[in-house]
């Protein structure tokens, strides 16, 4: 996985690692973040790890200086337990998903409160078993549907809509290394 993890650039690393640390190594409630992510990752992040200061964009400028250091020296364990994640969520910086091939554990992938997305092709998930891909807000969706392949691929199943998608509690269900409250 060493090899895998220093051939993606920068902002793929940094956006796994944030993800991680919030979810996996801090425990921080995943069913919280789907229901309101409004304040972003960052920022939760931020919260988790006793960051915040006075300023937001000044706690989260902290953050990003701090991930930016561990992201140089890494122990592979924690990069083993990166691409071992059942859940990421994407924002409207990746562009495509050719990654994820590596991520064999993918469960769901969220794109909840993008609103844009540049991802045409999700054939990184043909081989997986089955993945959800979460599109769901209460303003504005992705909708795949018009300018991707989504729908070719039989294992995933596609979560879009306003508001909050009934498949939630199923979706909750197929995560079993995520803190759900």
């Amino acid at each position: 996985m060493y090899n895998s993890w220093v051939n993606l650039n920068h902002h793929w690393q940094s956006l796994l690692y944030k993800e991680w640390l919030l979810f996996i190594k801090e425990r921080f409630p995943l069913s919280t973040f789907l229901w309101d992510d409004s304040y972003g990752l960052d920022f939760l992040l931020c919260k988790a790890l006793n960051l915040e200061i006075s300023k937001p964009e000044d706690d989260v400028q902290n953050l990003n200086s701090i991930i930016k250091d561990e992201l140089v020296s890494l122990q592979e364990s924690t990069i083993n337990d990166i691409f071992d994640m059942e859940f990421l969520a994407l924002d409207s910086s990746i562009t495509y998903l050719s990654p994820l091939k590596d991520f064999k554990k993918l469960k769901v992938l969220d794109f909840h409160c993008t609103n844009e997305s540049c991802i045409t092709d999700f054939l990184a998930l043909e081989n997986h078993s089955l993945v959800y891909v979460l599109d769901y807000a209460d303003y504005q969706i992705v909708d795949f549907d018009r300018n991707s392949n989504i729908r070719e691929f039989n294992n995933i199943k596609y979560i879009k809509g306003y508001g909050w998608p009934k498949e939630m509690n199923e979706v909750y269900k197929y995560l079993s290394h995520y803190k759900i409250d």
